[in-house]
């Protein structure tokens, strides 16, 4: 049997910008040990991509985002969770990325 790993795809909506979500964002990840990224985008929103193997992991991480940073309001997240066969799709670290 093929060991799967989770991929979350997060949208997040609300006042995330200039409030160091991001920082928030990277800082929650490491603690947890998930690797993946977080941007900015546009339309004022963040973006969030975080792989773990174990998905209580990324629940606790998901539930960090939704409290989100001080000075941050936090209105949606969109979720999109994704099966990953092993060494398939990997990222090394946790990074902030520019804006898209």
């Amino acid at each position: 049997m093929v060991q799967l790993d989770l991929l979350v795809k997060l949208i997040i909506s609300g006042r995330v910008q200039g409030v160091f979500f991001r920082r928030f964002v990277n800082i929650e990840a490491n603690k947890l040990g998930i690797s993946g990224f977080v941007r900015n985008l546009y339309s004022g929103g963040v973006e969030v991509q975080a792989f773990h193997h174990d998905r209580s992991t990324l629940e606790k991480f998901v539930n960090k985002c939704r409290q989100g940073s001080f000075g941050s309001n936090i209105t949606n997240i969109k979720q999109d969770w994704i099966n990953v066969k092993d060494k398939e799709f990997l990222f090394s670290e946790f990074k902030i990325e520019r804006t898209i």
